[in-house]
C-alpha cells in the first residue's frame, strides 16, 4: 500500500475532554514522508510535534505527544490517530489552538467523518510496513498487559475488566483493519460514576457530556448525587437505567462497547510507532500509559531489526 493524505484542508471546532477550552482545529494535506505532525498555532512561534514515539507526553488519563525542547504539547489525540489508521493516512497536519485536541463525539466517527469530507489521496511512496517476527511483552506496573506475536496480518484483541458488577468482563477483537469504521469507530469514551467528582476537583473533564462519554453506575446514588451529576453535565432528570447500569441520557451501541473503546484507543495508540504493523496484539485491561509502553517496546524492536521493514 502507499502513503496517503487528505486532498483539501477541513475546519472544524470543538470542545477539549479536561480544559473545557473551545478549540478551533484544521487538518491539512501534507507531503510523503512527512508523517503525521501537529502544529500549535496559538504559540508564537508556532510548534510543530511529530506524533511518534519519541515525543509521547503525559499519558494519564489520554495520550499527548510533547516537543522535549519548547514542552509545548498536545493531548487526547488518540481518537485522531484511530480514524487516521482507519482510512489508512499517514501523512497529514493537524493544526490546533490549544493543548488539547477535541473530544467532539468522544469517538473516532465524527472524525472520520471530517476526513472523508476532505477527500483522501493516494500518494506515489510506498508506505512501510513492520513485520513482527518474535514475540514482545510489556506489563505496565498498574498490571496491565500487552502482548505482540508474529502474524500474517494486522490483528488486536483486548479484554477488560474493572472487577465490577456492571460490566464485568468485556472482550473485543479486531481481525481487519477495514472492520474499525463500522465496528468500533462510534463507540465512546466511558468512565464511572464515582470517577466523576475526583476529575471535577483537579479541573479534569470539564468538556465532559452524555453527548460524547458513557457514565457507568456501580451503585444508585442519592437524588442529591444525582442532581449535581445532572448540573455538572447540564442536562436535565438524570436517571440510572437498572437494565445496562449507565446513565439513562444515552444508550449503549454494543454490549460490549467498553471494550470496543479500549480497543480503538490502542488503535490509535500503536499509530506512534509510526509504522504500519503486521502483528497480533492482545491486551489486558490496557490503558494510554501502556499502550505506549508497547509502543515503545516495538520501537526499540524495529531499531533492532531494520531488515523487518517492507
Amino acid at each position: 500500500m502507499n502513503q496517503k493524505t487528505i486532498l483539501s484542508p477541513v475546519s472544524f471546532k470543538g470542545v477539549g475532554l479536561h480544559t473545557g477550552k473551545e478549540l478551533q482545529v484544521t487538518l491539512l494535506p501534507a507531503t510523503e514522508n512527512s508523517g503525521i505532525r501537529f502544529r500549535r498555532t496559538d504559540l508564537n512561534p508556532a510548534v510543530e510535534i511529530p506524533a511518534l514515539y519519541s515525543h509521547i507526553g503525559d499519558t494519564a488519563r489520554s495520550t499527548s505527544v510533547r516537543d522535549p525542547e519548547t514542552g509545548a504539547a498536545v493531548g487526547t489525540i488518540e481518537h485522531l490517530m484511530a480514524a487516521l489508521a482507519a482510512l489508512g493516512i499517514t501523512n497529514l497536519t493537524v493544526e490546533t489552538d490549544g493543548e488539547e485536541f477535541p473530544i467532539l463525539d468522544g469517538c473516532s466517527k465524527m472524525l472520520i467523518g471530517y476526513l472523508r469530507q476532505a477527500g483522501i489521496r493516494e500518494q506515489t511512496a510506498p508506505r512501510k510496513k513492520l513485520v513482527l517476527t518474535e514475540p514482545l511483552h510489556y506489563r505496565h506496573e498498574n498490571g496491565a498487559e500487552l502482548h505482540a506475536y508474529p502474524s500474517d496480518r494486522f490483528e488486536l484483541e483486548v479484554t477488560v475488566d474493572y472487577h465490577t458488577r456492571v460490566l464485568g468482563e468485556q472482550k473485543a477483537a479486531l481481525h481487519s483493519i477495514d472492520e474499525v469504521e463500522r465496528e468500533f469507530a462510534g463507540c465512546r469514551t466511558f468512565c464511572f460514576l464515582h470517577e466523576i467528582w475526583p476529575l471535577i476537583q483537579h479541573n479534569l473533564a470539564r468538556g465532559g457530556s452524555l453527548d460524547n462519554a458513557i457514565v457507568y453506575v456501580e451503585r444508585q446514588p442519592a437524588e442529591e448525587e444525582l442532581r449535581k451529576i445532572a448540573e455538572f453535565f447540564h442536562a436535565e432528570d438524570i436517571r440510572v437505567d437498572p437494565q445496562e447500569g449507565i446513565l439513562s441520557n444515552t444508550r449503549l451501541q454494543f454490549g460490549n462497547e467498553a471494550a470496543r473503546h479500549k480497543l480503538l484507543d490502542l488503535l490509535g495508540d500503536l499509530q506512534l510507532a509510526g509504522v504500519e504493523l503486521q502483528a497480533r496484539i492482545t491486551a489486558c485491561s490496557p490503558g494510554h500509559a501502556a499502550n505506549t509502553g508497547m509502543v515503545k517496546e516495538i520501537a526499540r524492536w524495529m531499531q533492532q531489526h531494520p531488515e523487518q521493514l517492507v
